[in-house]
């Protein structure tokens, strides 16, 4: 596979906006939603295998 190496020349104030979106983007994949989503479904699951156990 060949790779070809690339630059794009931007102005400081493109780069700084640029970061600022990367990290904002970032901490909307991070947000506590998604976590409690994740620790809902691992609770239904426990449930689930709690009552097919008993029935």
């Amino acid at each position: 596979m060949l790779s070809y190496p690339a630059a794009i020349s931007l102005s400081n104030h493109t780069l700084i906006r640029l970061a600022e979106l990367i990290r904002i983007q970032r901490a909307e994949r991070r947000s506590r939603w998604r976590s409690k989503a994740s620790h809902l479904c691992k609770a239904i699951a426990v449930l689930q295998n709690y009552e097919g156990a008993r029935g």
